[in-house]
């Protein structure tokens, strides 16, 4: 009799906890998407502000801007509400998350399409991938939490983020490539002023034009510095220091990891 009487205890409880774990489950995904397109005059400035989600801005052959963006959630569908994308064409082409709760929980992806007469101007991010690929104009480029990718732009960038990897290839110069936490790979066309190339811990991977004018100044504290086919009269060098000038000397690079290697390449 005790035993029928455990067992019957023992699958009521069973019975209870179930809904109860039922209830503990992830929910689902809710999304709700943003389109629209947009017609600018040639030579307009584009902005671009985020807090949690990816950017990415192409260039393509149509003559109007397209804005693609994606709200998703799993906190509900209400949640979704408590964010809005709004886009400004007065003047200067502005496009911003804006979140009307401060701490509602919701990530917006945007996919940009740019004209080829549109200028990239600033571009802001906190959580999430930035890339920018084909575009004009001398970009700033910022991040909190995430990588930043620059392809194949007509002008000089600026590019920083806390804790991210920056690639930088196909641009016509560059001001800075910045990052806490990650590895910067950079080419260097051209150069206007200083240009600083520094993070706190990653490698460093430059690739140069052979006659570049410059002065370059490069320190590691932990790692080892490789200077690959590139003409240069070195004035000071030690393993982890090296001071030296391309060509004519010039506009000042500063190169400076804290932990990792930094190398040097023809480009």
């Amino acid at each position: 009799m005790f035993y029928k009487f455990s067992i019957y205890v023992l699958l009521l409880a069973i019975s209870v906890s179930v809904p109860s774990l039922v209830g503990c489950g992830k929910l689902s995904k809710e999304t709700e998407e943003f389109y629209k397109t947009y017609k600018v005059k040639a030579g307009t400035k584009i902005e671009v502000y985020n807090k949690n989600g990816d950017i990415d801005i192409h260039k393509w052959d149509k003559n109007y801007v397209e804005v693609h963006a994606l709200k998703s959630t799993r906190h509900g569908k209400d949640e979704l509400e408590k964010v809005k994308i709004e886009v400004n064409t007065n003047g200067v082409m502005v496009i911003e998350t804006k979140y009307i709760k401060k701490n509602a929980k919701v990530s917006v992806n945007y996919k940009i399409k740019l004209p080829a007469n549109v200028i990239v101007d600033q571009i802001d991010n906190k959580n999430g991938k930035i890339e920018i690929e084909g575009t004009k104009g001398d970009a700033l480029v910022t991040n909190s939490n995430g990588r930043i990718e620059i392809i194949d732009v007509d002008g000089y960038v600026s590019a920083k983020t806390s804790n991210g990897n920056i690639n930088i290839t196909g641009t016509t110069g560059i001001f800075k490539a910045e990052t806490s936490n990650g590895n910067i790979k950079s080419e260097i066309s051209n150069v206007k002023t200083d240009v600083n190339i520094t993070t706190s811990n990653g490698s460093i991977e430059l690739f140069i034009r052979p006659n570049l004018n410059a002065n370059i100044k490069v320190k590691t504290s932990n790692g080892k510095i490789s200077v690959h086919d590139i003409q240069m009269v070195v004035s000071e060098s030690s393993s982890n220091h090296l001071d030296g000038r391309i060509g004519d000397g010039g506009s000042k690079i500063y190169i400076k990891t804290l932990n990792g290697n930094i190398d040097l390449y023809k480009l």
